[in-house]
């Protein structure tokens, strides 16, 4: 996997501990946008998840079980590397994935789309999808999609 820049990662993860999110307690206003992101998009599930150095961690998730994974088995930590919505239509097929246990395990992660919230380390995640047919999200969901990390860091970051 790439790697971000370290002093970009140190100062994002610096920013991410700024923000006292890291380890907080489920809040309705992130419940609120996970649920509605689930909705709107019909996929099984959402999440907004932090990424410090070991690990992903959700700070509010909608159809996944465990509040966080290993930073190394994480979509997110590959898609935090750019700017814009990240996706993989059949992980399966992809290098990167194929062997990752949320692909080959009980998950059976198929397609996953996320894009940045709030910096490297904010991360709006929000489909991690197994439903079989769903390559890509066309592209009046992609612009749908894409408002909604800044929507959401205006309304719920203080």
């Amino acid at each position: 996997m790439q790697q971000a820049n370290p002093s970009t990662k140190e100062r994002a993860l610096d920013e991410l501990r700024s923000l006292g999110l890291l380890d907080s307690e489920p809040a309705e206003r992130f419940n609120r946008v996970t649920r509605l992101t689930q909705r709107l998009l019909n996929v099984p599930s959402a999440a907004i998840t932090l990424m410090d150095e070991d690990r992903s961690w959700y700070l509010s998730r909608q159809g996944l079980d465990n509040p966080a994974t290993s930073r190394e088995d994480s979509f997110c930590a590959h898609a935090i590397l750019g700017t814009d919505i990240f996706q993989v239509a059949d992980a399966t097929k992809d290098q990167r994935f194929f062997n990752n246990p949320f692909v080959t395990g009980p998950s059976a992660l198929r397609f996953y789309a996320g894009c940045p919230f709030a910096g490297p380390s904010l991360f709006w995640a929000p489909c991690a999808c197994s439903t079989p047919g769903l390559e890509s999200f066309p592209p009046t969901t992609c612009r749908a999609f894409a408002i909604w990390p800044a929507w959401s860091k205006a309304r719920l970051l203080p």
